[in-house]
C-alpha cells in the first residue's frame, strides 16, 4: 500500500501535517501518537532471517542530530505477544512490546487541528443565511458598526441577539470529529443540497468571503463542510442553531 503520513514539527515549535495534505496538526493526537513510540520497548531479539516485507515502516527524523532513523514493523501474521521489527535495514529482527499498531495512525484526519474557521468578528460586513424552506435572510454592517438587514420587503429589523451569537460563533468554529476529505459524493452527507448555507463577507480586499454548508443531521451533530476546503466534519446541533437562527424579524 502507498498510504502515508508525514507530520513535521515547524520552526515556530507547531505540528503540521505535510503528506498527503498540508494541514495544521491536533498537538493532542501528535502526543499520543509519540507516548505510543516512547513506551515501546524491545523484548527479544533473534538472529533469523526474515525476508517478509514491512506492514509498516516509520521514518522518525531529527534535524538536531541530523539523522532518520527507519524501523521496518513486520506482518504480526496473528501474534499477539509483541511486534517484531526491523531497524535501518539490519538483517536480525527484535520483538517491541507493541501487540499491535492502530490504523487510525495513518488517517490524516486523525490528526487534523479541530479548528475549521475562525474569523474576526469586527471584519465580518456581510452575512447572507439561506435555510431550506425559508426566504434567505442578509445583514451588513454600517459605519457605526451595526448591522441593518437588505434585500428584504416590508418592515423588518434585526434580532440582535441571535446576530450576536452568530458573529462570536464564527470568531472560533471547532468540530466535534472528522468524517471525511475529497468526499466522492456530497449528497452523501446531505451537502449537495444544504440545509443551511451561510455566507459571510469580509473587510479588506486581501481577504475572500467564507462559505459554511450544512448538510443532514446525525446522532453526533450535523455533516459541514466550508466551501473550498474539502472536508467534511461534524457540528454540533447547538452550534448549528447559532448559525440558522433568525437574524431578521418580520419577514416571514
Amino acid at each position: 500500500s502507498d498510504e502515508h503520513v508525514e507530520l513535521l514539527l515547524n520552526e515556530s515549535g507547531r505540528w503540521v501535517i505535510t503528506k498527503p495534505v498540508a494541514w495544521d496538526a491536533d498537538p493532542r493526537a501528535v502526543a499520543d501518537l509519540l507516548n505510543l513510540l516512547e513506551i515501546a520497548v524491545i523484548t527479544d531479539f533473534t538472529d533469523a532471517d526474515n525476508a517478509a516485507n514491512a506492514e509498516w515502516t516509520l521514518l522518525l527524523g531529527s534535524s538536531e542530530l541530523g539523522q532518520t532513523n527507519r524501523i521496518d514493523v513486520l506482518p504480526a501474521r496473528g501474534k499477539k505477544d509483541g511486534l517484531w521489527i526491523r531497524r535501518d535495514g539490519e538483517k536480525s529482527i527484535s520483538q517491541m512490546n507493541l501487540p499491535e499498531i492502530p490504523e487510525i495512525i495513518l488517517d490524516p484526519l486523525h490528526y487534523k487541528d479541530r479548528l475549521v474557521l475562525e474569523l474576526d468578528k469586527e471584519d465580518i460586513t456581510r452575512v447572507l443565511v439561506t435555510r431550506a424552506g425559508h426566504p434567505p435572510q442578509v445583514i451588513e454592517r454600517q459605519v457605526d458598526g451595526t448591522f441593518i438587514p437588505v434585500q428584504t420587503n416590508g418592515a423588518v429589523q434585526v434580532e440582535s441577539d441571535s446576530v450576536e451569537r452568530l458573529l462570536d460563533g464564527l470568531s472560533r468554529v471547532s468540530t466535534s470529529g472528522y468524517v471525511t476529505y475529497n468526499p466522492r459524493d456530497l449528497s452523501t452527507y446531505g451537502l449537495a443540497e444544504p440545509s443551511v448555507t451561510l455566507h459571510v463577507d469580509l473587510a479588506g480586499t486581501n481577504q475572500l468571503g467564507r462559505v459554511l454548508l450544512v448538510g443532514q443531521e446525525t446522532a453526533d451533530g450535523f455533516y459541514a463542510m466550508v466551501q473550498g476546503r474539502d472536508v467534511v466534519f461534524i457540528l454540533e446541533k447547538l452550534v448549528v442553531e447559532s448559525f440558522s437562527a433568525d437574524l431578521v424579524i418580520g419577514s416571514e
